[in-house]
């Protein structure tokens, strides 16, 4: 199957991500911490950290734009919130490294691992093993800042979808068919489906969520926003899709409680923007590496 002209459908007009809301450093609250926040001990923490408190505007500017442009900006709030005026485990990790002990040098350095791991996300993935399959979903959500993600890759001999997930800290293959809901649908068309908050309410869809809703009731999972994108390979070949639930609203809230439902969350009265677009095609583009 060829790729067909890049088109997004959009069931209605999505808000635009550029706010004040959108830079928002969303930090982890930490009580016993000096400052308020949690501070990470390592570089593999921080970098994980850095995924669930910045916003995809943030993370797409950091791809593009000069380390030594965020000095006084999020380089001075991982200076202070970070301590790395002083000397917690997360400086003589770095130190320990080979790093200078020099607080200005471990903003940049924090800076700089990030970004290059921005630019390749992926990169200790080399096989869609069963780990693998679930590794990359779990990156996804913290990358995209969304609830939960999926990977559907297209077996086309099956005519199906399928997807590794764990449950119960075992994983588990899952199959549907290659025409089945969302996913189905974006295989077909070969488009991008962006379904923003409230998709519950929207009656453009009211056979899509009636043929879902049996499974999504028994779960009590009030499903608020979509973001499903074709998977593409080098020569245009459509070999999978990737699926996100949720976009997860900047901001401290507490966990879904599923008694709530059909209420939908503070947490997630939130919308997929261009931006997350944007930044999942690239994604995408590393995980057709992956997975073909």
């Amino acid at each position: 199957m060829m790729k067909k002209p890049t088109e997004v459908i959009e069931v209605t007009p999505v808000p635009t991500p550029e706010t004040n809301e959108s830079y928002r450093i969303n930090a982890t609250p930490d009580p016993d911490s000096p400052t308020g926040v949690y501070i990470p001990v390592n570089l593999e923490e921080a970098i994980t950290e850095l995924d669930k408190m910045l916003s995809v505007v943030v993370k797409l500017k950091l791809l593009e734009d000069s380390i030594e442009d965020y000095h006084f900006s999020l380089g001075l709030w991982l200076r202070n919130n970070w301590n790395l005026w002083k000397n917690p485990p997360l400086v003589q990790n770095l130190v320990q490294m080979g790093a200078s002990a020099h607080p200005d040098d471990l903003g940049s350095l924090l800076l700089q691992g990030y970004q290059k791991y921005l630019k390749s996300p992926f990169w200790d993935i080399e096989s869609l093993e069963e780990e693998a399959h679930v590794k990359i979903q779990e990156r996804l959500k913290l990358l995209l800042n969304c609830d939960r993600a999926t990977l559907w890759v297209l077996d086309d001999g099956r005519q199906q979808l399928c997807a590794k997930v764990s449950i119960s800290n075992k994983i588990q293959e899952v199959r549907i068919s290659q025409f089945a809901g969302f996913a189905g649908q974006v295989i077909e068309s070969q488009k991008t489906l962006n379904i923003p908050f409230d998709w519950y309410e929207h009656p453009e869809n009211e056979e899509m969520r009636n043929s879902e809703m049996g499974s999504i009731k028994k779960t009590n999972y009030r499903v608020c926003s979509f973001l499903v994108m074709p998977i593409f390979t080098a020569d245009e070949k459509i070999i999978g899709v990737v699926q996100l639930v949720n976009k997860i609203k900047p901001g401290q809230f507490p966990p879904y409680n599923p008694q709530n439902w059909p209420e939908a969350p503070e947490c997630w009265q939130n919308s997929f923007s261009n931006d997350d677009e944007a930044f999942l095609e690239k994604l995408n583009q590393q995980i057709a590496t992956i997975i073909n």
